[in-house]
């Protein structure tokens, strides 16, 4: 199933702005309610995390992880996920494991999220 994406700076930038945040590890998780009854999400990759490829991958992951805990985190936000530390590429498990931290400390889901 596809995600539902964050489109046009300014969406990023109200969420940026306005909402909430909680950081976990390598990144950082914004959010903030929306009206439409189901989430909205973008992912921020900047550049201390490496090179385009690195990039790439970590938006892979997040994109990856997102779609997997999709049922699980309460619907009617946008989710902004910022990443900007340059060993958020060294190992899928423990990008996986921050991500569902910073979802768990965001109060964005009342159950555990499976890391595998």
């Amino acid at each position: 199933m596809a995600l539902v994406s964050l489109r046009g700076r300014w969406e990023f930038k109200r969420v940026l702005g306005g909402g909430q945040s909680r950081r976990s590890g390598v990144l950082k998780t914004l959010w903030q309610p929306n009206d439409l009854g189901s989430n909205r999400y973008g992912i921020a990759v900047t550049t201390a995390c490496g090179k385009a490829v690195v990039r790439n991958r970590i938006r892979r992951w997040a994109r990856e992880l997102l779609r997997r805990w999709e049922s699980q985190l309460d619907a009617g936000y946008d989710i902004v996920i910022l990443v900007n530390r340059s060993d958020a590429g060294e190992s899928f498990q423990s990008f996986a494991a921050d991500l569902a931290g910073a979802l768990r400390a965001a109060r964005l889901t009342g159950e555990k999220l499976a890391c595998s």
